[in-house]
Order: structure tokens, then C-alpha cells, then sequence
């Protein structure tokens, strides 16, 4: 259609039916490569990506002398902040996780993540899952504040309490 208007309005010199069906043929050939193309980076993603996080899981339930270093490098770091910056580093990264302006972020988030595998997702299913995901996330957050927190760091609990008030 585009070559037929090209030729119609002068842009480029009117063809015949065999010079018509030989340049569609040519442009169909340049799409199927592009498809192909498309197609072969998504599978690499995917395959990539679930290598990279099975690696990465494979580390961290291995129980080696580097693991146990770096968790307990990173236990030390957090008990050596006041009580305070605890507070704050916890409602600072539940508020972007999980507070009320987080929706458009989740959504990004998915549109990122679905374009990167090459899918494209209907919106309906996203906002499903926003409304779902962040607020259940929430629940297991809170729970794990009043009973994990309190028992381990009772003086953070209770800043973050006061700190969550206001």
C-alpha cells in the first residue's frame, strides 16, 4: 500500500504487478529477520536471566565461609546504626516498596519487566496485580515488624512505631 502511494503522489516511479509482488517479498523477508531477530534476543534474556538468578540462589543456600561472612558483615552494619536510622531505612524502603505514590512504580516496574522478555501484558491483569501484591506485602511486612523486630531490636520496634505515627 505505501509503495502504491509512493507511486500514486510521485515519490518514486510507478511499478509494475512483478516489480510490486518482488519488492512486498523483499519487505516480508526484512520483517521475518526482524521478528526472528527480536525473538532470539528475548530467548537469550530469559535464558540469561534465570542462569544469573539460579547462580545467585545457588550462592546464597550454599553454606560456605563466604556466605556466613557476608551476612554477618551485613547483620553488623545494621546493629551498628542507632535506632533511629534503623527506623528510617525500614519506612523509608516500605514507603517505595509499598506506600500510597508506589502504584505508577509497580506499574513501570512491569511494563519494564514484560518489554525486557519481549510480552506485551493487557493492563487489567497489572492493576490486579498492584492492587493485590503491594498491599499483601504490606500484611507479611507489619507482621514481621511486631514479631520479628520486636523480639530481636525492641528498641527499633518502638521507634518505628512512633516514627510511623506522625
Amino acid at each position: 500500500m505505501r509503495m502504491r502511494m509512493d507511486a500514486a503522489i510521485g515519490r518514486a516511479p510507478p511499478l509494475a504487478y512483478n516489480e510490486l509482488q518482488a519488492q512486498l517479498k523483499l519487505e516480508a523477508h526484512d520483517l521475518v529477520e526482524e521478528f526472528t531477530e527480536k525473538n532470539k534476543h528475548n530467548v537469550l534474556n530469559a535464558v540469561s536471566d534465570s542462569i544469573t538468578a539460579f547462580t545467585g540462589f545457588g550462592i546464597l543456600l550454599k553454606d560456605t565461609e563466604g556466605r556466613g561472612i557476608l551476612f554477618r558483615t551485613l547483620s553488623r552494619i545494621f546493629s551498628g546504626l542507632s535506632d533511629t536510622a534503623k527506623a528510617f531505612m525500614i519506612i523509608a524502603s516500605t514507603d517505595i516498596l509499598l506506600g500510597y505514590h508506589s502504584e505508577e512504580g509497580w506499574t513501570a516496574a512491569i511494563h519494564l519487566i514484560t518489554h525486557h522478555y519481549g510480552s506485551e501484558v493487557e493492563e487489567a491483569p497489572i492493576y490486579t496485580f498492584v492492587a493485590i501484591v503491594p498491599v499483601t506485602m504490606d500484611a507479611l511486612f507489619k507482621y514481621w515488624i511486631f514479631k520479628g523486630l520486636n523480639r530481636k531490636n525492641p528498641a527499633a520496634a518502638v521507634t518505628l512505631k512512633n516514627m510511623d505515627r506522625h
